[in-house]
């Protein structure tokens, strides 16, 4: 399923970030990201997902990038 962002209507748009351990009993906390989107094109990203699954080891050293989307 692809999801489309209209920069018009919805500038920044925000995603839900939910974060799971392996542990007995299981962790896990939400965030909420604010995605800025430079509209230097004027044409509307689409995604091919709208679903995006992450792992991420705890050691992963603060500011590292765990995730690249590219647009269509």
């Amino acid at each position: 399923m692809k999801s489309n962002v209209d920069c018009e209507t919805d500038p920044v748009p925000k995603l839900t970030v939910i974060a799971t351990d392996n542990g007995v009993p299981a962790l896990s906390s939400s965030a909420t990201v604010l995605v800025t989107i430079h509209d230097v094109n004027d044409n509307e990203p689409i995604f091919d997902q709208s679903f995006y699954n992450v792992t991420i080891p705890e050691n992963k050293p603060k500011g590292s990038c765990i995730l690249k989307v590219r647009t269509s």
